[in-house]
């Protein structure tokens, strides 16, 4: 019930309070972006004893943009600097001629810029999956921006994961609308960014299964834009191999996990016995999914696709060797979503899986690698999280039909 009109306001209040009553919203979300933009700042620019905490920028990544400094663009390229694919070594390499601040202050806008422009087509996306409900798509999409992880990792920590989730989720909203070139294309982009799309491909593979509404060939943009993205490195005087099988140096690290908690945490973690039977188990697991939904395809609408696509990426990084502790990044922020913008019930697995960066992160980046508490507990935890999400799905695909969504 709207207050009735108080004649003691001014003039001044009387359009304020008209300005809050239409607006209240818009204006919150305005905020909640600001906000969202001062913490990365700080983040981005914060030294401790006069550098960067990141122990990646300080040791890859200001190396790498300083060999480009030094060499310059062209001979840059032509040389194997880093283990970053051509596109993100062009972004290296821009870096490296900006006089204007340092590269630290570049690196982490690069994937700023990724973040926000995720968090755009995240709100899209969630527009359309919610019927057009477009207040709590924006809520969602703004609350992304301040997910542990999303926080941290391009200001704090300068990696580069929100920036290409971002092309996957311009690629997810047009797959949504069913429009499979642009979505391929961007799915593709995001691949020659990072390795780590690898993980969303078996939801695409499912898709095809289940529904065959595209053509098997759009899985060509991959490899046909990473071809293509290698020439500029090519051009320079890089040879084939140290060009194309740069992928290969970021699966060698003779780990079954790097910070990660998952399965092999708890005691399997011979990297020299288990790496073949992981990746076996890896692929079991992802057909008894993909028969199980194929078998439930009537009742996969896209709400429930876009938790599959969450479940599916934590999958892979559950059970495959050799992951790091960023490696979720992508689940996080689809499970994330869904919980918060579709339904309340996946909270659990939502919320485990953001606790645990907060304590590999605060570890890695506060306290010198030191555990902050077990790593078997974080394990653990991330097992439930695993399991509840693989029932949730198992419940509301075995329903009966008709059964509306509560």
């Amino acid at each position: 019930m709207k207050n009735p009109e108080n004649k003691q306001l001014s003039p001044l209040d009387r359009f304020l309070v008209g300005i809050i009553e239409k607006y209240i919203y818009e204006i919150a979300i305005a905020l909640l972006i600001l906000f969202s933009l001062v913490i990365r700042y700080k983040l981005t620019t914060f030294k401790f004893n006069g550098d960067y905490i990141s122990g990646d920028f300080q040791g890859f990544l200001r190396v790498w943009v300083n060999y480009y400094r030094e060499l310059g663009v062209v001979k840059g390229l032509g040389r194997s600097i880093g283990d970053y694919f051509v596109p993100y070594n062009l972004i290296l390499a821009a870096i490296s001629v900006i006089p204007v601040f340092d590269e630290g202050i570049w690196i982490s806008a690069v994937s700023i810029f990724g973040e926000y422009l995720g968090a755009l087509f995240m709100y899209k996306i969630l527009n359309h999956l919610t019927g057009g409900n477009k207040k709590r798509a924006a809520f969602a999409a703004a609350m992304m921006l301040y997910l542990p992880m999303a926080m941290l990792n391009g200001s704090l920590w300068k990696q580069c994961d929100g920036f290409y989730t971002a092309f996957i989720f311009i690629g997810l909203y047009y797959f949504f609308k069913k429009k499979y070139d642009p979505a391929f294309v961007f799915f593709a982009i995001a691949f020659i960014f990072k390795l780590q799309t690898l993980f969303f491909v078996p939801f695409l593979i499912v898709m095809y299964i289940c529904y065959h509404e595209f053509s098997i060939l759009k899985f060509l943009w991959f490899p046909g834009l990473y071809l293509v993205a290698g020439i500029p490195a090519l051009i320079c005087g890089r040879s084939l191999a140290s060009t194309y099988l740069v992928y290969f140096k970021q699966t060698d690290v003779g780990k079954m996990t790097v910070g990660f908690p998952n399965i092999y945490v708890l005691g399997i973690d011979s990297y020299e016995a288990m790496t073949v039977p992981a990746l076996m188990i890896t692929l079991a697991v992802l057909v008894i999914a993909a028969c199980f939904f194929k078998s439930k395809r009537e009742k996969l609408d896209q709400k429930l696709m876009f938790a599959a696509a969450g479940y599916l990426i934590m999958s892979c990084v559950m059970f495959l060797p050799a992951m790091h502790e960023r490696y979720d990044y992508l689940a996080i922020l689809i499970l994330s979503m869904y919980a918060l913008a579709i339904d309340i019930k996946l909270a659990p697995t939502a919320v485990i899986m953001n606790i645990c960066p907060i304590f590999t992160y605060g570890s890695y980046l506060f306290h010198m690698g030191d555990n902050l508490i077990s790593y078997q507990l974080m394990s653990l935890m991330y097992l439930f999280a695993y399991l509840y999400a693989a029932w949730y799905l198992y419940h509301m695909l075995s329903r009966p039909a008709g059964t509306v969504r509560s």
